[in-house]
């Protein structure tokens, strides 16, 4: 059997070429930007250590409710901070609450957004 002309040739190469493209575009879209880093570095979400016993408190003040205490080395995903920059808004058991800043050692705390509390009517 004689070769498949030129033309047939660089119509196939052109087909592959374009199928790994679009397998490639496919699977960049799925790769987190985490994925991206180099091998062995890991990025750690913002945090916090709290360095001294302290209140958990329902919002960014002591006259909020006090959810439970929280002793030194226990730590933290940090989720924001006060406008005051007083307290820091953290992942307690799944849900927002609040910690004196003055009682914690934040870690990332440049990458969190302030949060302003609105007063209900």
């Amino acid at each position: 059997m004689p070769p498949a002309p030129l033309s047939n040739r660089l119509i196939a190469v052109a087909l592959l070429l374009l199928a790994l493209l679009l397998l490639a575009a496919v699977h960049a879209s799925a790769v987190s930007a985490y994925d991206l880093l180099p091998i062995g570095k890991q990025v750690e979400q913002p945090s916090i250590l709290v360095t001294a016993a302290a209140e958990v408190r329902s919002g960014p003040g002591s006259d909020y409710l006090t959810l439970t205490a929280v002793e030194p080395g226990e730590q933290y995903a940090l989720l924001g901070r006060s406008t005051d920059g007083h307290w820091w808004r953290i992942d307690f058991c799944g849900q927002p609450a609040w910690l004196p800043a003055a009682s914690t050692r934040a870690h990332d705390a440049a990458l969190v957004a302030t949060v302003t509390l609105v007063a209900a009517n």
